[in-house]
């Protein structure tokens, strides 16, 4: 949608697509990384009720996920390295990222590099999404391997209520199950294959994981922020009492009160009464 004239073209999509209605004025950016076979348009509630709260949204537009724009699909790594230079390029103030179920990967890689660079994040969330062990990964790497288009489709449907398939052709199905899998895949191998090596050097960027009491994918996390705190030094549990697995677009207006209220983390040793981990 922000660029028109592209479309049909073969040409590109900008890779960072700005969501927030016109004439926001913000200091602070949320990037969200969307979940497997997700696009940019997801978030637009969630920075149309950002904007009010003075928090810009941009969107990632995953190169290969726009049925409308042939573009050759690319690696997690890949798309980590191109938003982190845009991001760089853009210098758009303090940065928020929201990565969303299997965008979550993506978001942690682009928060470690980031940081690496001497420009982290000011908090990464991660929504409905938890960290599973290798084992867990592996399952679900077999099961996305296992469905056929169809399996694929009914899976999409039935466990999480993704709409984005209404109206679509067969054709335009097929690409987006296609990005679905190399999304999923891509999310499952990086957190396996870099469990051991974020372990050794944690995050120091703040995490929030955000999950909704009725998310099917989320229905018994255990302890999620230990979990996460395997690869991030600062994990903290944010719940929302409702709004399925997309309740980032379904409860725009909690997660943007969720997002606009965090701040920069204190320092571990000035937290009065908290254990640490």
């Amino acid at each position: 949608a922000a660029t028109p004239a592209a479309a049909g073209t073969g040409t590109a999509a900008p890779l960072l697509q700005p969501l927030s209605p016109p004439g926001v004025a913000a200091d602070r950016v949320l990037v969200c990384f969307p979940y497997a076979a997700g696009n940019p348009l997801a978030f637009r509630p969630l920075a149309e009720a950002l904007a009010a709260r003075g928090v810009a949204v941009l969107a990632v537009a995953l190169p290969g996920h726009d049925p409308g724009r042939p573009e050759p699909l690319a690696d997690l790594d890949e798309v980590a390295r191109r938003v982190v230079a845009a991001l760089r390029a853009a210098a758009p103030g303090e940065v928020l990222l929201w990565g969303h179920c299997v965008g979550a990967a993506l978001a942690v890689e682009v928060t470690r590099l980031l940081a690496a660079a001497g420009s982290p994040p000011a908090r990464l969330f991660l929504g409905g999404k938890l960290l599973r062990d290798a084992a867990d990964i592996d399952a679900s790497i077999a099961e996305v391997r296992a469905l056929d288009e169809a399996g694929v489709v009914d899976w999409l449907v039935g466990q999480t209520g993704f709409t984005d398939l209404d109206g679509l052709d067969a054709g335009h199905t097929s690409a987006l199950v296609a990005a679905f899998r190399h999304d999923a895949l891509g999310s499952h191998t990086y957190l396996r294959d870099r469990l051991d090596p974020l372990a050794d050097r944690p995050l120091t960027v703040p995490v929030t994981v955000v999950l909704a009491a009725d998310d099917p994918l989320t229905a018994a996390p255990g302890d999620a922020p230990a979990a996460w705190r395997r690869i991030a030094a600062d994990v903290t549990l944010a719940e929302i009492d409702g709004g399925g697995h997309y309740f980032c677009r379904t409860r725009a207006g909690e997660v943007a009160d969720l997002v606009a209220g965090a701040g920069p983390a204190m320092p571990r040793d000035s937290r009065p009464g908290e254990d640490h981990v």
